[in-house]
Order: C-alpha cells, then structure tokens, then sequence
C-alpha cells in the first residue's frame, strides 16, 4: 500500500513539474480595444496569425470591456488584426513574442 502512495506522489511531482515547464515555455498576447473617444469596443473581431500557429489562424471576439486574449502561443512572430463593421481595421504586424512573456497590444479604431 506504501508502494502505491510513492508512486502516486511521485507521478504527481512529475506532471507538475512538466506542466511548469511547458508553461513556462509559452507566451499570451492580450490588449483591449477601444473607441476614438477611448471608450472599450465589445464585439470587435480580433484575429492572430503567424506561420507557428499550429491549425492555422485564430480569432477571438471582444468582452464587454474590449479586451482579448491569445494564450499558450509558441514564441515567434506574430500579426493581429481587430476588426469590427463601421469602424477601420487595424493591424499590427511583426510582434515578436519572447519565451514566458506576455505581450499587450491595445487598438483604438477609427470610425470608417
């Protein structure tokens, strides 16, 4: 019964010490998007992409306080885009994104 305990134990050290590292390895991007007059935009269609996506682009829809986030990213080079009808798309381009960080990137749009 001993035997079963350690075993257990140790198997639960080992997961978490890999889902540290594993989580150490990976990075977020968040931000928030906002009006001309700097108010949050809900609703805005926010898009990332990058060759290290696995799957292809990703996309995420604004909360009721304009923001969004993009997490467990590989590092590398990033684009997001926020899209929303009667206003101008933005996007920002080459954001590289280091191991462990977090990279904020906020958008105000204007009105088409």
């Amino acid at each position: 019964m001993k035997k079963k305990g350690k075993d257990w134990l140790a198997f639960l050290c080992l997961f978490l010490l890999v889902s540290f590292f594993a989580h150490a390895q990976t990075t977020e991007i968040q931000g928030k998007v906002t009006s001309p007059e700097g108010e949050p935009l809900p609703g805005v269609g926010v898009i990332l992409s990058s060759p290290n996506l696995i799957g292809g682009d990703q996309s995420r829809i604004t909360d009721s306080e304009g923001k969004f986030r993009f997490v467990a990213l590989l590092p590398g080079t990033y684009s997001v885009e926020a899209k929303l009808q009667g206003f101008t798309p933005q996007k920002h381009s080459d954001l590289r994104l280091s191991q462990g960080k977090t990279l904020t990137v906020d958008f105000a749009l204007e009105i088409a």
